[in-house]
């Protein structure tokens, strides 16, 4: 039964619909079914008093027909048709109810259900709108308030229960519409913040696969501007050696198995020494220890890490066979650091550092991991490391270097 309310409720959600409005399409559609549900059970005790209450049945059917087509418009990706469609209709609707009411059943009451609903259905973008439908169902109400309480369409007196209750009962039935519109919002108001919420969990859950939690919060805070700098971080860049000629041979849907199979085994070694995976770009990746949060053993954990990726690679081609090995590079210095574009954002760093990490592992060895002097000087008390010599690096000249060979697991 949950599965199928939650199909109900996102008819019209595709998988482009952003997070955002994806709140505002399945709370329409959950009320637009909830409401009509409630009038198709009001409709046949209707229908069974006519022809007095013929002006009755018609207001019900308008409202039943408002929902039909506001699913219908939201199934065809029209979400602000719908939105109106199913606001005006009800506003106007609601406001001919009274006529044969009259307003000492409260029914002009219900107009607070339609102001309420276009707090909840309007995004932002749409404020205007939102604020002429609120402003029309207030006139409406204000109106039928200042009336003097007397039907001016005759409805059968047996539909409106008159005929058989006392007047103690009367009196309370008075204030019963008032009730349950009350009851009705605040379960509105609570079943829109829990579809709110969700839609708010969901996103955050996307952002923290985006971007680290910190600066997740601070953008979550308001912070319109994301740059840091950091004294002292280590980058790690690796690549998958030997994966271009496999993406020659191997089907495309093996293909992309395969890598993610791999990068996901890094992801979880990352996680697992609290580093931070800035990108992956083809088959290579980018790791950087130290940052968003500071830390003093920043090098020896990406320095471990490396060691782990490269004995993950070693288990998966001995398990495998598939012709792969990895180059690493590894080098520690300062970095800048934020959160670039509007679309498709990342967090990212810039600096010689960064161009040094990199340059360490495309001037690498397949199977090695090649470390500046900046890291030897950092964990050589720690990690067994051999000199490789003086390595020219572009734009840089000449740099002693080394090769990462072995380390402490913890």
């Amino acid at each position: 039964m949950s599965d199928f309310w939650r199909r109900l409720i996102r008819i019209g959600v595709h998988e482009g619909v952003p997070a955002r409005e994806l709140r505002y399409i399945t709370l329409l559609n959950g009320l637009a079914i909830v409401v009509g549900l409630l009038l198709l059970a009001n409709i046949p005790f209707t229908a069974a008093y006519l022809p007095d209450t013929a002006f009755i049945l018609g207001v019900q059917v308008a409202d039943l027909a408002a929902c039909v087509i506001a699913l219908f418009l939201n199934a065809r990706r029209q979400y602000l048709a719908a939105r109106l469609c199913f606001n005006l209709i009800a506003a106007i609707n609601l406001a001919t109810y009274p006529l044969a009411t009259g307003t000492q059943t409260g029914a002009h009451f219900l107009q607070l259900l339609v102001i309420v609903a276009a707090f909840y259905l309007y995004p932002p973008r749409e404020t205007v709108i939102k604020y002429s439908v609120i402003a029309l169902s207030t006139l409406f109400l204000i109106l039928w308030s200042a009336f003097d309480g007397s039907a001016v369409v005759e409805a059968s007196r047996d539909w409106l229960g008159v005929q058989v209750l006392p007047e103690p009962l009367l009196n309370i039935l008075s204030w019963a519409m008032p009730a349950n519109v009350a009851i009705f919002m605040l379960a509105f108001m609570y079943y829109g913040q829990a579809i709110l919420r969700r839609a708010e969990d969901r996103t955050e859950a996307l952002l923290r696969n985006i971007l680290p939690e910190p600066i997740m919060q601070r953008l979550k805070q308001g912070e319109a501007v994301i740059a840091d700098s950091f004294s002292s971080v280590t980058v790690l860049f690796a690549d998958i050696v030997g994966f271009t000629e496999l993406a020659g041979r191997t089907p495309p849907e093996k293909l992309v198995q395969i890598l993610n199979a791999i990068f996901s085994r890094f992801d979880d070694l990352v996680e697992d020494r609290g580093l931070e995976k800035i990108k992956t770009i083809g088959d290579a990746y980018m790791v950087v220890g130290g940052l968003p949060v500071r830390s003093d053993d920043h090098v020896a954990l990406v320095c471990r890490l490396g060691l782990e990726m490269l004995s993950e690679i070693k288990r998966i081609e001995a398990a495998r066979t598939l012709g792969l090995n990895i180059r690493i590079g590894i080098h520690t210095g300062p970095v800048a650091a934020g959160v670039i574009g509007r679309k498709k954002f990342s967090y990212d760093l810039w600096g010689d550092t960064v161009n040094v990490a990199s340059r360490m592992e495309s001037q690498g060895i397949p199977g090695e991991i090649q470390v500046t002097e900046s890291v030897h000087a950092e964990v050589h008390g720690g990690f067994e490391l051999e000199p490789r010599g003086s390595l020219q690096v572009k734009g840089k000249g000449p740099l002693s270097v080394y090769l990462l060979r072995s380390g402490p697991s913890r």
